[in-house]
């Protein structure tokens, strides 16, 4: 089950373009926690709500779609 280097290589390339948003998003976080002075106790809820809150009107949306997908108008 060996692909050969060149598929190594493409899969090497693709796993760091998408790792390396990753490590960017943490460097901000951690500029964030620190220049708002948020206190130590709650530096652990700063990553769950700036992914938690986004979820809302990104489900809303979805739900709206969904909606005006199977329920499109009587226009003709």
């Amino acid at each position: 089950m060996v692909a050969g280097a060149d598929s190594a290589v493409r899969f090497f390339a693709g796993f760091r373009t998408e790792h390396s948003p990753s490590v960017g998003d943490l460097f901000v976080l951690g500029v964030v926690v620190a220049g708002f002075a948020v206190p130590t106790a709650l530096q652990a809820r700063v990553p769950l709500v700036g992914i938690a809150a986004p979820l809302v009107p990104r489900g809303s949306l979805i739900l709206a779609g969904a909606a005006a997908t199977f329920y499109p108008s009587a226009r003709s």
